[in-house]
């Protein structure tokens, strides 16, 4: 679909693969996007927690929703996996920490990273 979230599209994809062919052993790899810069992410996301925090900014609404549906697609592949008749190993791994900027030549930071990157927001 040309409209359709590139996570949910990859993660679509992924359980397709796994459906159609559940009989033979398989390798996936799964590489979602999001979280990432441009961070978008769908609006019924959006909605849902800007209603949660209605005061939070709309920088912070949209990473807090693009990491809610990298969420949902990796259990929607649990969910595929685990009704498949054999073991399944998966790895998950994000290749980023916290979302942080640079406004106005100041180093500003959305997320915490501790105890694992400390950010001059940190010190």
């Amino acid at each position: 679909m040309d409209n359709e979230y590139s996570t949910a599209a990859f993660g679509r994809r992924a359980r397709d693969v796994f459906q159609r062919n559940n009989e033979n052993p398989q390798f996936v790899f799964l590489s979602l996007n999001a979280p990432h810069s441009p961070v978008l992410a769908p609006p019924e996301e959006r909605e849902k927690f800007r209603q949660m925090f209605p005061t939070e900014s709309d920088s912070r609404i949209e990473l807090l929703a693009a990491i809610r549906a990298v969420d949902n697609e990796m259990k929607k592949l649990v969910e595929i996996v685990n009704g498949l008749d054999r073991e399944t190993l998966i790895i998950f791994q994000s290749d980023n920490g916290g979302r942080t900027f640079s406004h106005k030549g100041r180093k500003l930071q959305e997320s915490c990273n501790f105890p694992y990157k400390e950010t001059e927001s940190q010190r």
